[in-house]
């Protein structure tokens, strides 16, 4: 499991342990509530895309030691940066389950994180 050190309070983890059973990652996610637009360089809209099918990324993100290991040395040896852990193991074209969170699982990584937590 990789640390959940950005996450100030406990995450539904039991559900996700027991995926791991059938998937070779899992990882919390808040659904979205945002809508979201997918626009081209110049910032001109393409198309509105279906919130339902977009989350975003929690911690604890979850994978056995091996599968670990693969997906960052192979990440390391192709040069390959990601903005989360998971994203090593979809490179690799393993599978992933995200169960969904709650938004009471912060992530912080932002100043605003910090001034989100402190708020609540």
């Amino acid at each position: 499991m990789m640390p959940s050190g950005p996450s100030p309070r406990p995450p539904p983890s039991w559900e996700a342990l027991e995926a791991l059973n059938r998937f070779d990652g899992v990882l919390l996610g808040e659904p979205s509530t945002d809508t979201l637009k997918r626009v081209d360089p110049l910032g001109r809209v393409l198309r509105t895309e279906p919130r339902e099918e977009f989350f975003r990324a929690q911690t604890p993100q979850i994978a056995r030691l091996g599968t670990w290991l693969q997906a960052f040395e192979s990440a390391f040896a192709a040069g390959f940066t990601a903005t989360d852990d998971v994203a090593l193991l979809e490179r690799l074209g393993l599978a992933v389950k995200l169960i969904p969170s709650p938004s009471s699982n912060l992530k912080l990584t932002t100043p605003e994180d910090w001034e989100r937590a402190r708020s609540r």
